[in-house]
């Protein structure tokens, strides 16, 4: 095994915890001025819109609002039942990033709490986390079975070559 080298395949995170956890971190920082709102706005939507590409393959952040709308709707039934809500979001979004609307707090509050139950109402039933007290998702530790010693890989690797010996 000396100087020999493999290539560890890891999968990327699911989409719904990506998402689930981007979100989280934004509501912890809500924001306090009127500056903070549209990049805060934009950050969510992001979130939405690379969720929705992860989870339903669809390229959401290239496509326009509408554009997205039809595709969704047209390739996914989960996406097309929430239609309306989904809509109404993202042209929230739009107007914040595009009009330069400043929405109060309460209808900042109002789409966070949008995109994370889109979220959890699309998720898929195997992608549901089991995340135990104390556990450090962002690390993910690999044993070497042969007794050559611990690799750690730190979250969001796909591909890690390892030399042995």
């Amino acid at each position: 095994w000396t100087g020999r080298v493999i290539e560890v395949v890891i999968p990327p995170r699911p989409a719904d915890l990506v998402a689930v956890e981007g979100l989280a971190a934004l509501r912890l920082r809500m924001p306090t001025t009127p500056e903070e709102i549209r990049p805060f706005v934009v950050s969510v939507s992001d979130v939405l819109r690379v969720y929705i590409e992860g989870r339903f393959g669809l390229h959401a952040p290239a496509l326009t609002t509408e554009e997205f709308l039809v595709e969704a709707g047209r390739r996914h039934d989960a996406v097309a039942q929430r239609r309306q809500v989904l809509e109404d979001f993202l042209t929230r979004c739009d107007l914040v990033k595009f009009a330069r609307v400043r929405p109060d707090r309460p209808v900042v509050v109002a789409m966070l709490d949008t995109a994370e139950r889109f979220v959890e109402e699309t998720r898929a039933p195997d992608e549901l986390p089991v995340v135990e007290d104390g556990d450090d998702d962002s690390r993910l530790e690999i044993e070497i079975a042969v007794g050559l010693g611990r690799v750690v890989f730190e979250g969001g690797l796909e591909r890690a070559p390892i030399r042995l010996g």
